[in-house]
């Protein structure tokens, strides 16, 4: 009878032993396991951020292409005199550029003074056949960021594309506001609106390729990889009662993100 419950007695602890080492064992690959996908995150995070940083070296070639473009029209438009001032807020644009392009993020009033600065260069390259307003809510905090450059080929194209067309004065604005836990910059112009810019560039005989709005878009690809929140940009026309396009608009809506 001791025997027996000697022996029952000794099956039952290696029984407990057993599933306490199994528990063990489970705790410690569970432990692991979270370790391991803690590394992954944080690896994905970072390949986004590096990703979005060439992607905004990338950009920064055709940005300067085009303000060296713009430079060279001036001069041959206006005179060396005026091509002086003209120099001299590229120059302070090419700093300000250079300075966000080590950043992935840069503060939202940063981004508004880069986008003054372009504006005013290119009211001068335009013969101030437009003015603009840049805007942005109370609710909007300092440290509130968004990538460097991110907004200036729409603002580019609104002007290129919708504003100079129209050969009459012309009216940009740029918004950020926070909508529904979202960061928002609009841009709006009174334009001639996307369709029919697009006859227009079809019927040149040589028809540039943007690659700034593609890779923006690609930037909003990393962005939502990289915050696990949606990053989108809708563009649509304006349009009055009777149908007539006054302008066009674009949306960006981007996730709330601030300067670590």
């Amino acid at each position: 009878m001791l025997l027996a419950e000697k022996s029952k007695r000794q099956t039952l602890q290696t029984i407990f032993t057993a599933l306490f080492v199994l528990l063990l064992l489970g705790i410690a690959f569970l432990i692991y396991n979270r370790i391991q996908l803690k590394k992954n995150l944080t690896l994905q995070k970072e390949l986004a951020e590096y990703e979005q940083k060439a992607l905004h070296l990338q950009m920064n070639p055709h940005f300067v292409f085009n303000c060296l473009g713009s430079i060279s029209s001036f001069i041959v438009q206006n005179g060396t005199d005026s091509a002086i001032k003209y120099l001299s807020k590229f120059s302070k644009l090419m700093r300000l550029t250079l300075e966000y392009s080590k950043e992935s993020l840069i503060p939202i009033d940063k981004e508004m003074e880069s986008l003054q600065n372009y504006l005013e260069l290119e009211q001068l390259r335009f013969n101030n056949v437009f003015e603009f307003k840049l805007s942005k809510s109370n609710e909007i905090e300092d440290d509130m960021a968004i990538p460097p450059l991110l907004l200036q080929p729409f603002v580019e194209n609104a002007i290129i594309h919708g504003l100079i067309p129209k050969k009459e004065n012309g009216t940009i604005s740029v918004d950020f506001s926070i909508e529904k836990n979202n960061l928002v910059c609009t841009i709006l112009d009174n334009g001639i609106g996307f369709e029919k810019s697009k006859e227009i560039k079809e019927n040149l005989v040589a028809i540039h390729k943007s690659m700034a709005l593609d890779i923006t878009k690609k930037r909003l690809e990393m962005m939502e990889a990289s915050t696990a929140q949606k990053a989108k940009v809708e563009i649509k026309e304006i349009k009055n009662e009777l149908g007539v396009i006054q302008g066009t608009k674009v949306v960006l809506n981007l996730p709330i993100q601030y300067i670590k």
